[in-house]
């Protein structure tokens, strides 16, 4: 009977189907209970090949789902800047972005604002990639900001003075008196607002004002734009410093005990958490631009600030940070690694930049691409242009040197 059996295997093995195999074994003269085994050494082989195949799939899901979630999802700065070049020519004030079929204005947004930002950015790819394309890109970009903002502190459109920042970065490369004289107007512009927006508690502005000013401050000509430039970088300092910290001046960057620990603002709450992140900005570009006289003491205050607010409880996995506080605070940590080259800044920037590759990058028309959140998979340009930006000027926060 095992020879039977064997040789039944031995069949089905081959190829045949059993109605052949019982076919043969009827012609042979085998009884009917032998002939009828044939179905169940069929049936096993069909579910041996059906597990197989189970298994297979199986694996094949696992394989893809490990790859999925522990592959890091990183921004294709390539794919970005092929969306976000078409909006230089392809909409009018105010800005319209075409979204899912749609389009629909762009929320609480202005088109100079997301112009400045495209200038800059073309700006720093000109200087990394010498293209002729991206300084044509620049300027044109640059032209539409200074249009529509104008240059003259009279007739200076509501909001312009904010686009400082991204003016002052484009003019490094550009160097042109338009924008010379675009600076020259927003600085008064913010210095004549310093008592409205500190009453305002404009956490916001005045991280963009200090920025702003201690930038300035780096210009060789800074006297022509005013005498007491530094003097009125280090009152926008500290005035955002007291925004967040409240009354302590013990605490201040320029004092010798160097401690930086976060309290709740007496007004708002809400500055001890976001608001310090635009603060880490301001900080660091005033420590990079001359603002704080003793580098020393500076550094020293900066790291304390850093090791609190990536080494609390809260530290930087709180995933109530919004995007823009964490594309300061990234900024902020790159700025002084290249200005000291401390590694604890340089780990900070990486364990940062982890942060919003973590929380910020999504799959988006089925593309990685930097949203708002999570569940929204709303595109935010401003804050994609951003982070573009700061992945070209630091190549080395991609592994790059």
């Amino acid at each position: 009977m095992a020879e039977i059996d064997n040789w039944i295997k031995e069949q089905l093995k081959k190829g045949y189907k059993k109605e052949q195999i019982k076919e043969s074994m009827r012609k042979a003269g085998y009884q009917q209970n032998t002939i009828d085994s044939v179905d169940s050494f069929a049936r096993k082989r069909t579910l041996g090949y059906t597990s197989y195949f189970v298994i297979f799939l199986v694996i094949i899901l696992v394989f893809f789902i490990v790859k999925e979630f522990s592959s890091p999802k990183v921004v294709d700065k390539g794919i970005i800047l092929s969306k976000v070049e078409g909006l230089s020519n392809s909409y009018s004030y105010p800005i319209t972005i075409e979204s899912s079929d749609k389009e629909g204005k762009y929320d609480e947004e202005y088109f100079p604002f997301i112009n400045a930002k495209l200038a800059k950015t073309y700006a720093i790819l000109y200087e990394k990639t010498n293209d002729e394309k991206y300084l044509k890109l620049a300027e044109d970009n640059t032209e539409k900001v200074l249009s529509f903002c104008g240059t003259k502190t009279d007739s200076l459109q509501l909001g312009c003075e904010f686009l400082g920042i991204e003016m002052f970065y484009v003019n490094e490369i550009l160097d042109k008196k338009e924008i010379k004289d675009f600076l020259n107007t927003s600085y008064w512009f913010l210095k004549n607002k310093r008592e409205e927006m500190f009453e305002k508690d404009d956490c916001y502005g005045l991280a963009k004002k200090a920025s702003f000013f201690s930038l300035l401050n780096s210009l060789p000509d800074k006297q022509d734009i005013d005498a007491d430039m530094t003097k009125e970088a280090d009152f926008a300092l500290r005035d955002m410093h007291y925004l967040i910290f409240g009354n302590q001046y013990k605490t201040f960057i320029y004092d010798a005990s160097n401690e930086y620990l976060q309290v709740n603002h007496t007004r708002k709450n809400y500055y001890s958490n976001q608001c310090t992140y635009y603060y880490t900005n301001s900080l660091a570009l005033s420590i990079v631009n001359g603002v704080c006289p003793d580098k020393n003491s500076c550094t020293e205050s900066a790291l304390n600030l850093w090791g609190a607010m990536l080494g609390s409880e809260k530290k930087i996995s709180d995933k109530t940070m919004k995007s823009q506080p964490a594309l300061n605070f990234l900024e902020a940590s790159a700025e002084l690694y290249e200005f000291f080259g401390d590694e604890n800044f340089k780990e900070s920037a990486l364990t940062i930049k982890k942060f919003i590759d973590s929380n910020f990058i999504n799959k988006f028309n089925g593309e990685a691409r930097l949203t708002v959140e999570d569940n929204n998979k709303k595109v935010y340009i401003p804050n994609e242009l951003d982070y573009i930006y700061l992945l070209y000027k630091y190549n080395w926060l991609e592994g790059k040197e």
